[in-house]
Parts: structure tokens; C-alpha cells; sequence
């Protein structure tokens, strides 16, 4: 399945990728070994796509893997994290339960974002205001978000 997305990729004339997997499968297929998913995706863009810039993207379930949180930490790698659809998709189950704040609280570098307007009934300031009425980030919390997701590495 990962060869085959970077083949698509490859004949859909793709410049910037942005994929990954959710934490889950790095259990199932690369016995939570978070350097061997990483490195499955880079080799196989390597061999197959060179020229197509990848970001690499893990899922939330992270907050719950030491180990990957710690991955993320050290590579400097950012989570970009749309609260409502992991919501509405049923990853979690409530603004209450969204492993952000674990994330955000651990050092892990995060960014709020929206998916589609119309499924999701959600924008980027709605995301900010439903985080913060459910007291899941406070506001100080959440204009540090805003300012680090500014911020290039």
C-alpha cells in the first residue's frame, strides 16, 4: 500500500505529500519501533519518488505511546491536529477526552486546525473556541499554539 501511494503520487505529477499513518499500525507492522515506520516511508519515497517533498504525518493516538511521544519531541516533529473531525470520525470522543492537551502538556509541538468547512461545520477559530469552552487549553495555552505554529524549524 505504501509503494502504491508514492507510485500515485508519482504519475499525479505530486510536489509536496503530506501522509502518514496512525500509531496503531506502528504497533501492528513495525512493532512500535517509531524509527522503522519513519524510515519505511523515506526509503520508499526514496526508491520510488525522489523528487516530491514529504511530510510525514502521525497520527493522535501518539498521546498515548511514551515512546512516540518522545520521538516526536526529540525529531521536532509538529502534529497538526483538527479537534472536531478527530471528534465527529470518532477517534475520541469529546473535546474533553482529546489527547491535545497531553500532547501540548508534554512538550510536543502542535498546531489547531480545521478539515472540510462543510462536514465538519468548522473553521480554525471554532476550533480555538470549542477547545476552550470545553477547558481542555486555556487561553494563554492556546495563543502559544497560535504563535508556535507560526514559527519554521
Amino acid at each position: 500500500m505504501l509503494e502504491s501511494a508514492f507510485y500515485q503520487a508519482k504519475i499525479d505529477g505530486i510536489k509536496l505529500l503530506e501522509i502518514g499513518e496512525d500509531v496503531w499500525a506502528n504497533e501492528y507492522f513495525y512493532s512500535n519501533d517509531i524509527s522503522a515506520l519513519i524510515d519505511a516511508f523515506l526509503n520508499t519515497k526514496s526508491n520510488i519518488s525522489p523528487d516530491i517533498e514529504l511530510r510525514f504525518q502521525i497520527g493522535i493516538s501518539a498521546a498515548y505511546s511514551p515512546k512516540v511521544m518522545d520521538y516526536l519531541k526529540e525529531k521536532h516533529i509538529r502534529l497538526n491536529i483538527c479537534p472536531t473531525s478527530n471528534i465527529k470520525l470518532g477517534s475520541v470522543k469529546s473535546y474533553e477526552e482529546h489527547p491535545i492537551r497531553k500532547l501540548y502538556l508534554s512538550g510536543i509541538d502542535v498546531t489547531i486546525n480545521s478539515d472540510d468547512a462543510l462536514i465538519f461545520d468548522s473553521d480554525v477559530s471554532k476550533e480555538y473556541l470549542r477547545l476552550y469552552q470545553s477547558k481542555v487549553l486555556t487561553a494563554e495555552q492556546l495563543d502559544t499554539i497560535r504563535i508556535n505554529g507560526l514559527r519554521l524549524f
